[in-house]
């Protein structure tokens, strides 16, 4: 298994999932009619957390499928869960969709420290 930080850009549906979740005002959870190619796929993990203000805050995370189609990739969400937290801080719901995250995938709890420059860092409990 490979884990991989990448950019924001790069997790649009899980930020869309954690909008939705704040936009309900509860948790929920997705599942999708998604069949892999064993072959010609790869799972991929996104995670996300949001903020609106000091009331509302919500931790995502989709599981999807990446396959190969001749010279193309496509995505397909296989499922989602939001979590809907009140009184709750960003790195909170970050750290909150990392952990679980991990537990969908059968791996360590991953910790989410801030770092003295602002931004996040992934580290896996050994």
């Amino acid at each position: 298994m490979i884990f991989l930080w990448m950019s924001r850009s790069h997790n649009k549906v899980a930020d869309g999932f954690a909008d939705k979740t704040m936009d309900q005002t509860r948790s929920c959870e997705r599942c999708y009619n998604t069949s892999p190619d064993s072959l010609n796929s790869s799972w991929l993990v996104q995670t996300d957390g949001g903020l609106r203000s000091e009331h509302c805050s919500a931790a995502s995370l989709v599981i999807g499928i990446w396959t190969a189609v001749g010279d193309a990739y496509k995505y397909e969400p296989w499922c989602a869960e939001g979590i809907n937290h009140l009184r709750s801080h960003n790195v909170q719901a970050e750290d909150t969709a990392l952990n679980q995250a991990a537990h969908w995938c059968g791996v360590d709890s991953p910790l989410l420290r801030q770092r003295d420059d602002g931004n996040a860092q992934l580290c896996f409990a050994q």
